[in-house]
């Protein structure tokens, strides 16, 4: 995403509701999408998963708007294959996310093979879903089932204007063929990606 793409959040106040009075002054840097399927994005800092590291951050003043955590892979060198897509990191990380009253927010495991991908350079984790019957036509919707805190679901939540949240990043266990890659912890708010 070049700078084009990000105007300061000073101009997101007209989209955010009652957040309008409270800037974001948590970690990283907080800047509105342009283009894209998300209105605002994150960027929290770099991850190295080629070595075992222990990684926080505090989030204080976020858009009342559904967000999401996930790792960003960008190449550090052309990909010259016809795919797009990263091959699988078998690094394990562990992402948990506590708000302000030390409630459980994100609580996700794993080895980042098993993570989700979105648009081939981010990956997140989705909760866990169960279909409910809604007619007699086998028609079903899907209810999320399992939320934590603040709506917490995989490493999706709905972060409150006036919260504050600690995000606590651990690798696990490390991948040296993740050097290949610049990894950044980022978040985005806005509509749900694809599951």
């Amino acid at each position: 995403m070049g700078a084009r793409d990000l105007f300061p959040m000073a101009l997101l106040p007209t989209l955010v509701g009652c957040c309008t009075l409270v800037p974001y002054t948590g970690d990283g840097s907080l800047g509105y999408v342009v283009q894209g399927p998300h209105s605002y994005e994150l960027k929290l800092g770099e991850v190295r998963l080629s070595e075992r590291q222990r990684y926080s951050y505090t989030l204080k003043g976020l858009p009342n708007d559904e967000f999401v955590l996930g790792l960003q892979l960008d190449p550090l060198e052309p990909n010259n294959s016809e795919s797009p897509t990263p091959q699988p990191l078998h690094a394990s990380v562990r992402l948990r996310v506590l708000n302000e009253r030390d409630e459980l927010v994100i609580a996700e495991e794993g080895e980042l093979s098993k993570w989700q991908g979105y648009g081939g350079r981010m990956l997140f984790q989705s909760g866990r879903t169960v279909e409910v019957p809604i007619g007699n036509d086998g028609s079903v919707s899907i209810k999320h089932v399992d939320k934590r805190a603040d709506e917490g679901w995989g490493t999706y939540f709905i972060p409150r204007c006036t919260g504050t949240y600690r995000v606590e990043l651990v690798v696990v266990n490390s991948d040296p063929s993740a050097s290949r890659y610049r990894v950044t912890l980022v978040g985005h708010g806005g509509p749900r990606l694809s599951l």
